[in-house]
């Protein structure tokens, strides 16, 4: 160690100097919502007393006006679910998250005198983050297996610091990825791999996406950022691929979290209950994650809108809202529907034009619908 690593050191810990590496993770997102509002907790109440519906765990969020502390209402939305493919969102989040510090890090090091001139230099960005991050990532994740982000699969950086998605050159068109569909074998790299994620839903793109993030970046990521509380073991969680890599191999969703119990039950598989969930949710970790989104608050605000164009290519390839409006009695029309991972409008479903929701419905069939 040199002179000069000792003395940064020592102002890094005094706060006189910009730490060398950036943290992995950023602070818990600053994000309210009034729940205190009469009128709307009396609507939400009176709604799931109906029976068909009181089983069903919900969320909905008043967005009109971009208020800084909307108005919030939610119906068994602490209970934890198996969420299904909603799960790939939280994917699409760490994606981005990585993605903002992979650049501040490279600048840093730029600003601090690193050449770009010389082929490969960003190996030496990649080296700094996995040196500092490895302890910090294992912390995050205490008894489970290791594991860092695979950052030059995932990026590519320009002499200036700049950070992309690696992605085909030209990139995968809107048409190619329809062709390949929920089921196909993905094309391209990362970014097109995200696309179709997010587009088809499809589970190796998915899984494409997710193991080079590393399961233990993504899991500290929703904690830090206050969708999982990793006391009481509540709220979004992510520790299988989609394609049977799970974290911890092996049947019983090891490295799972606990359903809560009806759940484990309505949620059975063929060998019985299912008690854990590599793939979890609750209406509200799922309203608070759209809400940030929606005030651009996930990553920063470019990142927000970036992932909002990603969602809203998605094609309704399988909508059990669209199933629930066309058989009920009468049939209710829709204009757009987009669920599971998707971004849409649905504008026949309210009468109030201008206004703004998020609405979170979980059971069995999982959903997000966003207005």
């Amino acid at each position: 160690m040199s002179v000069i690593d000792i003395i940064e050191g020592f102002l890094e810990d005094l706060n006189l100097l910009v730490p060398t590496t950036v943290d992995p993770f950023p602070s818990a997102i600053s994000l309210t919502l009034d729940t205190s509002n009469t009128a709307f907790n009396t609507c939400s109440n009176t709604g799931a007393s109906d029976s068909k519906v009181a089983d069903l765990c919900g969320a909905a969020v008043d967005l009109t006006g971009d208020p800084s502390n909307p108005v919030y209402g939610g119906h068994n939305d602490t209970d934890m679910v198996f969420v299904g493919s909603m799960g790939k969102i939280y994917a699409m989040y760490a994606a981005f998250e990585l993605r903002h510090r992979v650049e501040e890090q490279a600048k840093r090091m730029i600003n601090r005198g690193l050449s770009t001139a010389t082929a490969g230099w960003e190996t030496k960005v990649f080296d700094e983050l996995k040196k500092s991050w490895q302890p910090k990532l294992n912390a995050a994740s205490p008894g489970l297996p290791s594991g860092l982000p695979q950052f030059a699969n995932i990026f590519v950086l320009s002499s200036a610091g700049d950070v992309s998605f690696t992605e085909n050159s030209p990139p995968v068109s809107d048409a190619d990825l329809d062709v390949i569909g929920e089921n196909g074998t993905p094309k391209g790299k990362y970014r097109d791999w995200l696309r179709l994620m997010l587009r088809w839903s499809n589970n190796q793109a998915s899984s494409n996406v997710i193991i080079p993030l590393s399961y233990p970046y993504i899991n500290g990521l929703l904690a830090a950022a206050g969708f999982f509380d990793s006391t009481s073991k509540n709220g979004l969680w992510l520790s299988a691929d989609y394609e049977s890599h799970d974290w911890v191999p092996g049947p019983g969703n090891k490295a799972g979290q606990a359903l809560t119990s009806r759940w484990a039950k309505a949620q059975a598989t063929s060998s019985g209950d299912r008690v854990k969930s590599n793939i979890t949710g609750t209406a509200l970790q799922v309203a608070r994650f759209m809400t940030a989104l929606a005030q651009g608050k996930l990553v920063d605000s470019a990142s927000s809108t970036e992932m909002i164009s990603m969602m809203t290519e998605t094609i309704a390839w399988h909508s059990y809202i669209k199933e629930g409006f066309d058989g009920a009695t009468p049939a209710r029309p829709s204009t757009s529907v987009i669920s599971k991972i998707g971004y849409a409008t649905i504008s026949s479903v309210t009468t109030a034009p201008s206004s703004r929701w998020i609405a979170v419905a979980i059971r069995p069939g999982h959903f997000v619908l966003w207005k």
